[in-house]
């Protein structure tokens, strides 16, 4: 599998059609200070990341309680 534009830990990801890889947030780093708002695709047929333009919208809830939308 091709490497992801942005490192990131504890991210979410849903498949599309087995074609496509959806990849959402996460954080940057060794901390969970740096929250990664972008998303990421992969297209499983061509094995290339692309990072979309629209960004996630992150709450100024606590660390661990932060819900996200798009």
């Amino acid at each position: 599998m091709a490497v992801m534009k942005d490192k990131r830990h504890y991210l979410s990801a849903c498949t599309i059609n087995d074609e496509f890889i959806y990849a959402f947030g996460g954080f940057f780093g060794s901390t969970e200070q740096e929250i990664n708002d972008t998303i990421e695709v992969l297209d499983v047929d061509k094995n290339t990341w692309v990072v979309l333009t629209v960004r996630m919208k992150v709450s100024n809830l606590s660390q661990s309680d932060r819900p996200c939308s798009i």
